[in-house]
């Protein structure tokens, strides 16, 4: 029996299911707590006890990712590196992502990806995250798009520091959280079109998808529509601009494709 444990670590939520056979058994969202080095090991325990070895582990998490080891994040207020295979003592795979690079696998696979090649996945979460498919295919790369400069006042003029500076840090849930810094609506979704424009112009997609909290929710009061965008951007037709259909577990789903895609790739390596 193969078993993996798909994870995407928030800054405020924690998703995962347990893939077994083909299928996922057991899905849930909890919130993340401060300690989520704790959680996400109980999670584990609690998943070996159920349903024995765990084959493979895969986690998208809110960071930059070398290896096995998160960088700063500050969705989860941690500075510094972490190792996640602390966590997972006994999983015989660990994968580790960026949360945005695991939902992006989904949305090829299961979303956007089954109508368009190219498309650029944005969530708008408690920070903004950029993933970039081009030809089908994710393009695996560190893309710090959220923190692109707009400059739409003096104070976001400032160097772009954490969420300080940048489309980030107007556009947001942290920034429009904030009552002495959050702009007007309208402002937000000028600052939207503008950083909506740099992607158009930088990868050339025929869509851009939104996700996350902010980006779903508050979709027709802060997002662009394609007409406005067409005033910013040469290329036509224009860019569609587009919600992701795949829900809270979409990078969830992301950590298990990949990790099923691992497992199989091994397997055909071993013949």
């Amino acid at each position: 029996m193969s078993v993996i444990l798909g994870i995407d670590l928030g800054g405020t939520k924690l998703a995962y299911g347990f893939y077994v056979e083909g299928e996922i058994v057991e899905q849930n969202v909890q919130p993340t707590e401060r300690d989520f080095p704790a959680q996400l090991h109980a999670l584990y325990t609690r998943g070996r006890r159920g349903f024995g070895t765990i084959d493979s582990v895969a986690i998208g998490v809110p960071g930059p990712v070398s290896g096995a080891t998160m960088g700063d994040s500050a969705p989860l207020n941690f500075t510094g590196s972490y190792c996640f295979s602390d966590c997972f003592p006994g999983s015989q795979a660990l994968f580790v992502k960026n949360d945005v690079y695991m939902a992006l696998i989904a949305e090829i696979q299961l979303g956007a990806g089954r109508v368009f090649q190219d498309f650029v996945l944005v969530s708008i979460s408690t920070g903004i995250g950029v993933g970039v498919a081009l030809r089908g295919r994710p393009l695996d790369i560190r893309t710090e798009m959220g923190h692109q400069k707009l400059r739409l006042n003096e104070v976001n003029d400032r160097p772009c520091i954490n969420h300080s500076g940048c489309w980030a840090s107007i556009c947001s849930g942290a920034a429009l959280a904030d009552p002495d810094q959050a702009l007007e609506a309208e402002q937000v979704k000028k600052a939207n079109t503008y950083a909506f424009a740099n992607l158009a112009a930088a990868y050339d997609p025929s869509a851009i998808v939104l996700m996350g909290g902010v980006g779903l929710n508050r979709f027709e009061e802060l997002i662009p529509n394609q007409e406005s965008l067409a005033q910013h951007v040469m290329s036509k037709p224009t860019t569609q601009i587009l919600k992701s259909e795949l829900g809270p577990q979409i990078g969830v789903y992301g950590a298990i494709r990949l990790a099923e895609d691992q497992i199989k790739r091994a397997r055909t390596d071993r013949g």
